[in-house]
């Protein structure tokens, strides 16, 4: 059941960092506004990783 309910939070957490790198894309043309659109997709690699991969309980050399 844990690993279920981990899962279905990662993915809200996905859907809802979806939704902010829209809304950020929308927004306009910045540098501002294109480093936080980075810092979205860096989150969602990381949660890609540590919670759909599940690479939280790999060894440090396989993390980076």
């Amino acid at each position: 059941m844990a690993a279920s309910r981990v899962l279905v939070v990662c993915w809200a957490a996905l859907a809802a960092l979806s939704v902010c790198t829209v809304m950020l894309g929308h927004a306009g043309a910045s540098t501002q506004l294109s480093i936080a659109i980075l810092l979205v997709a860096v989150g969602k690699a990381w949660l890609i990783a540590d919670g759909f991969m599940e690479m939280r309980h790999a060894p440090r050399l396989w993390r980076r």
